[in-house]
């Protein structure tokens, strides 16, 4: 593994020489995955895909005291944050879209299932089972505004809004993984989950969410940047440009056991110069923009381990996101852009870095998934890509992220991830894809011998591997 210093030299002379290109995917994915085309669609299309994938880090332990000798929760593979070197199905979908109501043609449906080893399907490491990720009914009566309705995709980061089959990479930017997937907790996990007052009755609410692994401490599965509600969306084509709206009401997330009568508002605007081709590969120059505004209600962990009621202990967070983006694909070169801002409610890592469930050396306390109720964050993300063949390609992305700015200097931690990238295409729906992660976290306000950095120094390069086959 290569150590930082080596890391941002490449960073930099990487993005410097792929600036000299111009490289990405400017698909109208509002479109694709809403819609039907108007007389041709069929009543009932099957299609679906699978991902084998294979993921290896070195495994590091963590070296700070405490927890010294432990896995770290970032050096272990997702879901079951139990092994550096694993095969899984990192996805296993399959689904059914057409015009299936013959007296109206205007009325498409969408409906996708998970079946793969990921946090749709098993949050934590339980067992895991099959989840409903969409099921949407789209209205196409009025002009300039189609209606759609059930659980779908949030129109927001481009990165995470493309379908899988035109996704570049293995796995998604630090940003993107931690914030915009969103995990629910049942509590913030700021209070410690001290074991050795368990004598005592008065924290007995607090360990009953904390006294345990992924499975306790999380409410539902991910929310895999999908939610409940109506979406009213359409398309103009403009002077050679495609404009393109959408404004979505939801709950704030799938399978979600609603704690409050709080709705999220996603509002999303593109706009994208069409160059040729059409469907997922489209290529053209797109510009883009969307804003999130949504709350969430969570167990404040300190009232619970004082033995307060869950009434009592219910808190209120905003959760607000932002994002500006850009993608340009011409030819062989691909290129991608987006800055995305967030403030109330952050992922915040863990307890000691440790995987949450973990009981620390001493067997006092136990590691938890953490959140900051009223923090600021904030990354990046430029994509490049070149198409050596038709069916080979290259592919840098280099991506930071900024969490927690806004509070206690010493709360702050930026992560940063080179991914170098190759693919292969076997045909249009098979390909074989390589990527090797050149990854650092740093608490950027503290000394390099502070715990938080000595942790972040442990943080390991990823190597995947992965198989991607649509049907």
């Amino acid at each position: 593994m290569l150590n930082k210093k080596m890391k941002k030299l490449l960073i930099a002379a990487s993005i410097t020489n792929c600036l000299l290109l111009a490289p990405v995917h400017a698909a109208n994915w509002l479109a694709l995955q809403g819609t039907e085309k108007e007389g041709s669609a069929p009543r009932a299309k099957v299609w679906g895909f699978i991902q084998p994938t294979y993921m290896q880090t070195d495994g590091t332990k963590l070296p700070v005291q405490g927890w010294s000798g432990q896995d770290t929760q970032f050096n272990v593979h997702q879901p079951d944050l139990s092994s550096k070197s694993t095969f899984q199905l990192q996805r296993a979908r399959i689904g059914v879209r057409g015009a299936g109501f013959p007296l109206d043609n205007k009325i498409n449906y969408f409906v996708l299932a998970e079946f793969g080893n990921n946090g749709i399907t098993n949050p934590g490491g339980g067992s895991g089972s099959a989840r409903l990720t969409d099921a949407t009914v789209t209205l196409n009566h009025i002009k300039g505004a189609k209606i759609r309705v059930g659980q779908m995709k949030i129109p927001m980061s481009e990165e995470v809004y493309q379908g899988i089959i035109a996704f570049n990479y293995i796995n998604f930017t630090n940003l993107a993984n931690q914030q915009l997937i969103e995990r629910p907790f049942q509590t913030d996990g700021n209070t410690s989950c001290n074991l050795s007052s368990h004598a005592s009755p008065s924290n007995d609410q607090y360990l009953r969410f904390c006294n345990g692994d992924g499975d306790i401490q999380f409410r539902t599965s991910a929310q895999a940047v999908r939610d409940i509600g109506v979406q009213i969306f359409d398309t103009f084509k403009v002077n050679g440009w495609e404009h393109s709206y959408a404004v979505l009401v939801g709950n704030g997330g799938i399978s979600k056991h609603d704690r409050d009568d709080n709705k999220d508002t996603t509002v999303y605007w593109s706009s994208e110069k069409v160059f040729s081709g059409q469907g997922p590969r489209r290529q053209g120059l797109k510009l883009y923009a969307w804003a999130t505004r949504g709350k969430r209600s969570i167990y404040d962990s300190a009232t619970l381990n004082a033995g307060g009621s869950l009434e009592a202990a219910t808190v209120e967070y905003d959760r607000n996101l932002t994002g500006l983006g850009t993608t340009y694909l011409d030819d062989k070169y691909r290129f991608w852009a987006e800055y995305i801002t967030a403030d109330g409610s952050i992922y915040n890592g863990s307890t000691g870095g440790a995987v949450p469930g973990a009981v620390d050396n001493a067997g006092t306390s136990v590691s938890q998934f953490k959140l900051e109720g009223t923090g600021e964050s904030d990354g990046y993300y430029l994509d490049f890509g070149y198409k050596l063949t038709p069916k080979v390609e290259l592919d840098l992305r280099y991506d930071i992220y900024n969490r927690v700015t806004n509070l206690a200097a010493a709360a702050e931690r930026t992560y940063e991830t080179t991914t170098l990238g190759l693919q292969y295409f076997f045909n249009k729906k098979t390909r074989f894809m390589f990527n090797y992660e050149l990854r650092s976290l740093e608490a950027p306000n503290l000394p390099s011998t502070h715990n938080a950095n000595l942790t972040g120094e442990a943080m390991d390069d990823r190597i995947s591997a992965q198989i991607f086959a649509a049907f």
